[in-house]
């Protein structure tokens, strides 16, 4: 078989292929999701629903702009999904959840953030570990 024709199927293949990611990414607008911060840009904090592999899964970017406090890298957040593309959604911390941060029962002690303070030049989040749902 011609190599133009392999590549012609295989653009015809991937165009189909965005198209139904894009379908299955903007069900997911208005949901509220459990994400992991896996890193950070300039603008964004990336992250990653718990279901979904680093480098595999289309990545969720929160705004840096609009997150209440700063997102520590490896710590779980309660997002809701604004806009969809089809290999990343656009999402900002969900306001109606208190936005809890899960750690792993291995390691130190989690957090509740109970607010942050607008006094600093970069929000610095009130904490609490009063919600831990696993004996310490």
């Amino acid at each position: 078989m011609p190599q133009e024709v392999k590549e012609e199927r295989l653009d015809r293949l991937m165009e189909l292929q965005e198209q139904i990611s894009l379908e299955l990414q903007e069900q997911k607008i208005g949901r509220t999701l459990r994400v992991v911060c896996d890193s950070e840009d300039e603008d964004f904090y990336v992250c990653r629903s718990e279901f979904d592999s680093p480098e595999v899964d289309p990545e969720i970017l929160v705004s840096k702009a609009g997150a209440p406090c700063p997102l520590d890298r490896g710590k779980f957040y309660d997002v809701t999904v604004r806009e969809a593309y089809p290999f990343e959604l656009i999402a900002e911390i969900a306001q109606d959840s208190g936005t809890t941060v899960f750690r792993s029962p291995s390691l130190p002690l989690p957090a509740r953030i109970s607010g942050c303070s607008a006094t600093t030049a970069r929000p610095v989040c009130a904490v609490s570990t009063a919600s831990w749902p696993y004996p310490g």
